[in-house]
């Protein structure tokens, strides 16, 4: 398969479905059916490779802010968007 980088692969932890990993790479073996070499197929041997989130998770959670953070902040730019239309209409 080719553009599955990215894909996500979840665990079901016992109190929902969380992300686990993500698709890096898929190997294909030459003479698979179909156009571009197979590309568009997903067959049984191919090799998906994908990383494991929680080697990342310290690096992850340094750059991508808690939801309660992200909610506080597009409220604040709700606002902000707010007053600024209306001074412009005054």
């Amino acid at each position: 398969m080719t553009n599955d980088s990215g894909s996500g692969l979840f665990i079901d932890s016992g109190s929902g479905w969380e992300l686990a990993g993500t698709i890096v790479n898929v190997a294909l073996y030459s003479g698979q059916p179909g156009g571009n070499g197979g590309a568009h197929n997903a067959l049984f041997g191919n090799s998906t490779y994908a990383v494991d989130l929680s080697e990342y998770a310290s690096e992850i959670n340094g750059i991508v802010p808690e939801p309660r953070t992200s909610v506080l902040l597009m409220g604040l730019l709700a606002m902000c968007c707010a007053l600024s239309a209306r001074c412009r209409e005054e």
